[in-house]
């Protein structure tokens, strides 16, 4: 999820991931989400609404140049 520069600071963020967890809990007991370790703004969020961490991975992207193919 990412939010226009120009909307930042408004706190849609947090009400849409706080509905979201809502709609999440009514259908399981066991919610998840997923954000990479640097984004500190989402991690901030996430864990004003409650989240915890429970492990931490790092991502390596790749990507194929199509000259060595």
């Amino acid at each position: 999820m990412v939010t226009r520069l120009d909307y930042r600071g408004r706190g849609l963020a947090k009400r849409l991931t706080s509905e979201l967890t809502h709609l999440g809990k009514k259908r399981s007991p066991d919610v998840y989400l997923g954000v990479l370790a640097n984004n500190v703004p989402a991690v901030r969020l996430y864990k004003g609404l409650g989240y915890q961490t429970t492990m931490e991975l790092y991502i390596v992207n790749f990507t194929l140049s199509t000259t060595k193919i």
